[in-house]
This record gives structure tokens, C-alpha cells and sequence, in this order.
């Protein structure tokens, strides 16, 4: 790698601008990352088991146990990579891929939660949401991380568009599975 003495100045305008063009996409990810954790499903009392590989519906608690568990590790895992301050390139695209593992992760652990019939529809749009929030990141993560500072910056658009998009679905159908469960203006922050 060379260092700043050994670059032109258009070299190091370019690596400026790419640098800032990854920022910027970092900021809406990094923002993706804490809004899923803390739109989580409202809380209830109680609990339940380990039902993985049920193929009955779960009750309410152990349901909203399951989503917030889920929600809560991603959002814990999400706050470690290192999307705000990559040192290189690279670095950024090995994060971006963490994270794209993070949300097949998620996505793949609210589609086997057997969720109750109140919020079947629901439910499938939170892993839909997931999938096609991933599918644009993957989308986009060549450009980012191309070196090319006009990619970079359209790429950081356009998944600033996606996470916005994303996150304001994501509240709303978080919102909707509150409301079917009876859990109106309950949110994750209200437990007692």
C-alpha cells in the first residue's frame, strides 16, 4: 500500500472521496443496524422453551422472547463490525459481508420462529423485508468497495435509499405485529 507521500494528489483526492463515500453508507447502515435492534417487538410477561424444530405456533411470550432475542443478538453483533472507520477497501467489504451474514442470519431465524396466527402475514414481510434489504446491499457491495469514487457514491445512494426504505418497513411492520398482538404503543424499551 502506498503511503500519502507517494501519491499524486489526484490519487489521494480519489482516496479521499471514496473514503467518504464508504463513510456515508456506513452512517446509514450503521443506523440500519441500531434501529432493527430497537424496533423490537413489544414485550410480555412469561416464557417459554426452546422451541426450535416446532412446527406448532407459539404462544405470544415465547414468540415475542424468540423475535426479541433474534433482534437483540443482530443488533449486538451489527455494533462490532467495523463499518464506521474501515481502514481500507477491503476492510469495508470484509465488514459489508459480515453484515450481509448478519441479516441471512436474522432472516433466516424469524423464518423458523413458528410464529402465532395473528401475525403470520407479518411476519413473512419482516423476512421478506430482511432478504430484499440483504439482496441490495450485495447488490451494491462491488461498487462500494471499488476504489472508484463515482461507483462508491452511487452505490452509497442507492443503499442509503434501500436502508431508509428498509428501516421505515421494517418499524411499520414491527408496529403492525405489536398492534395484532394487542400490544399497541408497547415498544422493547417499556419492559418491566
Amino acid at each position: 500500500m502506498l503511503n500519502s507521500s507517494d501519491q499524486t494528489p489526484d490519487e489521494r483526492q480519489r482516496g479521499l472521496r471514496r473514503r467518504a463515500a464508504a463513510r456515508r453508507a456506513v452512517s446509514i447502515l450503521a443506523a440500519f443496524a441500531v434501529s432493527a435492534g430497537a424496533a423490537a417487538c413489544g414485550s410480555a410477561d412469561g416464557g417459554g422453551g426452546d422451541t426450535s424444530g416446532d412446527e406448532q405456533a407459539l404462544s405470544q411470550e415465547e414468540y415475542l422472547k424468540e423475535v426479541n432475542a433474534a433482534q437483540t443478538e443482530f443488533a449486538s453483533d451489527a455494533a462490532k463490525l467495523n463499518l464506521a472507520d474501515p481502514s481500507s477497501a477491503r476492510q469495508f467489504g470484509n465488514s459489508l459481508g459480515d453484515l450481509e451474514k448478519l441479516i441471512e442470519t436474522l432472516r433466516t431465524r424469524l423464518d423458523q420462529v413458528a410464529e402465532p396466527e395473528a401475525v403470520t402475514t407479518e411476519q413473512d414481510t419482516l423476512v421478506r423485508e430482511l432478504g430484499d434489504y440483504g439482496d441490495a446491499i450485495r447488490q451494491q457491495k462491488d461498487a462500494l468497495t471499488s476504489g472508484d469514487p463515482e461507483r462508491a457514491a452511487a452505490a452509497a445512494r442507492k443503499v442509503g435509499r434501500a436502508s431508509t426504505e428498509f428501516s421505515r418497513d421494517f418499524d411499520a411492520t414491527i408496529e403492525q405485529i405489536n398492534e395484532n398482538l394487542g400490544l399497541e404503543g408497547d415498544t422493547a424499551s417499556s419492559r418491566d
